[in-house]
């Protein structure tokens, strides 16, 4: 089931969609679009935690149905927000996927450490680089390649 909050300021329209885009989402979506009216929306996929083909597609009409009026920021993307982004070029729309979450784990004592991402970072050619773990002061390696996770950014 999706959920969402939304918070309105003067000029944007911060969104935080928290559960899965399945064949369940669609009323969710439905109520939400008459909300988006105008201005920028930021649409914050942190707690995005799986996608189905129904989701995939009801998801992308939303985005369609939103149309030009309303631009489209993307914040915080999981990384299951990011997998359907590169197999799917128009999962994000016409938006712009601003950061990314990424989840390290550090080699030493297992702790996971999720960290974010921002679009000046998003280099394909270059390694993620560990983080510190905070636990036990050992370096922490993504799960993920950066070739993998920002190959949206080439195309």
């Amino acid at each position: 089931m999706l959920k969402y909050t939304l918070e309105n300021s003067a000029s944007h329209q911060y969104l935080t969609l928290v559960g899965d885009f399945s064949e369940n989402c669609e009323k969710t979506l439905n109520e939400l679009l008459p909300q988006l009216n105008a201005g920028t929306a930021v649409f914050n996929c942190s707690k995005v935690e799986s996608i189905n083909s129904f989701g995939t597609k009801i998801w992308i009409q939303f985005l369609q149905d939103l149309g030009k009026k309303v631009k489209k920021e993307f914040v915080e993307c999981s990384l299951t927000f990011m997998s359907y982004r590169n197999l799917i070029p128009s999962f994000a729309g016409d938006g712009k996927i601003k950061s990314i979450v990424v989840v390290f784990e550090c080699l030493k004592c297992g702790e996971t450490i999720n960290s974010v991402i921002e679009e000046q970072a998003f280099v394909v050619d270059q390694e993620i680089e560990p983080k510190k773990c905070g636990k036990c002061g050992g370096a922490a390696n993504s799960s993920v390649e950066a070739e993998e996770l920002f190959s949206f950014t080439e195309e």
